[in-house]
């Protein structure tokens, strides 16, 4: 047998006697955990004593990390950063060299700059937990000073949406339209034949479902105005054929100087009249 599945059980038969116990509180959740700093003070000793190595190695592409823009429990905006990897621990019996390895996972959030080092601590604690057969009662759950609660949306979506990269906005307050107003926009849309993609767009929307409920007045003021522009439109065009369907009137026969002024207004009969027809329709302004 290779030394190093030697040291590993002869550390664990060790751990097995003492334990490791709970000597943290979370404040938050009102729970006893075991610490980092307890897993390392029970282990150090054993791992010098049985001459057992144990070495980190980050796998590649095992390092993830998430910002999430939310808020705490006093509604305040704050920032966190969620951070998941994989690690390979590499145990090495200093006797022959002989190695195994084991990966396991870690996973933290923080809202300054420790969610790495807090994932690697969750990763190398719980690892030490199941390579050594640490007997372990009830919740565990580490880092255990704070809790997090995520809300929102992530920092990549807001960026996607056209977001500043440093904007801490909680985008889960913003405001959408009521089931009334959204039926609204959809008639207005209709009878507008406005391209609804194109309308989404050009407010930043991703849905009618989640069109902003302060962008709501202007988005119905202009759709009111394209559709009055339509009806326009259309008004016009159905008089002028019903002009073209009319029959042509006869008219009296005339004589001497009637005949020549006849001449000159017959002239231009055929000639269409100048008339002002109404506000000129364009496409649903502010869309392009």
């Amino acid at each position: 047998m290779s030394e190093v599945y030697k040291a590993i059980s002869a550390v664990a038969a060790d751990l097995c006697g003492v334990g490791i116990g709970k000597d943290g509180t979370n404040k938050a959740q009102g729970f006893k955990y075991r610490s980092i700093e307890a897993a390392v003070a029970a282990l150090s000793p054993l791992l010098v004593k049985h001459g057992l190595l144990i070495l980190p190695r980050l796998k590649m592409d095992g390092l993830k990390q998430v910002g999430r823009d939310g808020t705490n429990k006093q509604g305040d905006a704050k920032f966190t950063m969620h951070t998941t990897l994989e690690l390979d621990y590499v145990f090495v019996s200093v006797k022959d060299g002989s190695e195994f390895v084991c990966s396991s996972p870690g996973e933290a959030a923080d809202t300054g700059d420790k969610s790495v080092a807090k994932a690697m601590s969750m990763a190398y604690k719980y690892l030490v937990f199941q390579a050594f057969c640490v007997p372990i009662e009830g919740q565990d759950i580490d880092p255990d000073a704070e809790t997090h609660e995520f809300q929102g949306t992530t920092r990549q979506q807001n960026r996607a949406r056209g977001a500043a990269a440093d904007t801490k906005v909680d985008k889960a307050d913003t405001k959408v339209v009521n089931e009334a107003q959204r039926l609204e926009l959809v008639d207005l849309l209709t009878k507008a034949k406005v391209d609804v993609k194109i309308f989404l767009e050009h407010y930043g929307a991703s849905g009618l479902s989640a069109f902003p409920a302060d962008q709501f007045a202007d988005a119905s003021s202009r759709l009111k105005r394209r559709v009055g522009e339509a009806e326009a439109d259309a008004a016009l065009a159905g008089n002028s054929t019903a002009a073209s369907d009319k029959p042509a009137e006869s008219q009296p026969a005339t004589t001497g100087a009637g005949k020549a002024a006849d001449a000159g207004s017959a002239s231009g009969a055929g000639k269409p009249k100048n008339t002002k027809v109404g506000p000129k329709v364009s496409r649903f302004r502010g869309v392009r």
